[in-house]
């Protein structure tokens, strides 16, 4: 049976790259699981700011462990002596730079932008914002404390998310469907379990463009350097803001 000339997870390798990933539901079952956890853990995170090695235990439990289990889970449908082209880490898309600047100017004002209409939509029903506790021990955290976050948002999520999400699930979910209703699945997945209601349509949003990058670079590293650029710009408008003294009237 043909393979979609679009579903960049589908089609055969380049020659010399590598057997193709046969994208089983063990991948996917990984990837729905390690979602799962991180919307529960997320919820459930007592208040105040936590001791580092909790926070460190925590992104190992939530994300570098799922991510690596997926990657496993993956390599082991790869022949003896193929490698795991499909993760799509082994191609280096050009042009990041022209991406990074775009990822400033154009996709963080227009996710923001959205986020702040949500905001607002909300606020005129009476909705009360959900607590982000990432977002508070990032403002009120000690030093160690924010340095750990700065890693874990700017590094490690976008890494391990960007694994998980556009690699993994979205590549079970187009080998059965096409690649439109995959991508839409997955966006929907990647922004619920952030567990923050009012934040699902921006990050929606954002995870259509992550996976448009995957599809018209075919290269993972271009949607990772826009998450972490992203991120960052969060996170640098968070520790700006709590050197002025008004981080509190952005969470």
């Amino acid at each position: 049976m043909a393979t979609e000339p679009d579903n960049v997870y589908a089609t055969s390798p380049a020659p010399g790259r590598g057997a193709p990933v046969r994208w089983h539901f063990p991948a996917l079952f990984v990837a729905v699981l390690s979602g799962l956890v991180l919307m529960l853990v997320s919820q459930q995170m007592p208040p105040g700011a936590p001791s580092v090695a909790v926070l460190v235990l925590g992104f190992l439990s939530m994300q570098i462990g799922p991510a690596v289990a997926a990657v496993l889970v993956m390599r082991s449908q790869v022949g003896a002596g193929g490698r795991c082209a499909a993760v799509h880490l082994d191609q280096r898309p050009s042009g990041l730079g022209g991406s990074g600047l775009r990822v400033v100017f154009v996709v963080t004002p227009l996710v923001l932008a959205i986020n702040v209409v949500m905001l607002f939509v909300l606020g005129l029903s009476g909705w009360e914002p959900t607590p982000n506790p990432l977002l508070e021990m990032l403002i009120d955290g000690g030093p160690g404390t924010a340095a750990v976050l700065i890693l874990g948002a700017v590094v490690i999520a976008p890494v391990c998310e960007e694994l998980l999400f556009r690699a993994v699930l979205h590549g079970a979910l187009s080998a059965r469907l096409s690649w439109a209703p995959a991508t839409v699945m997955t966006a929907l997945i990647f922004a619920t379990v952030h567990g923050i209601v009012e934040n699902v349509p921006a990050l929606f949003v954002l995870g259509l463009i992550l996976q448009r990058q995957l599809r018209d670079s075919g290269s993972l590293w271009l949607p990772i350097m826009t998450h972490a650029v992203f991120n960052g710009v969060i996170v640098a408008i968070l520790l700006l803001a709590r050197c002025l003294g008004c981080a509190g009237e952005l969470i």
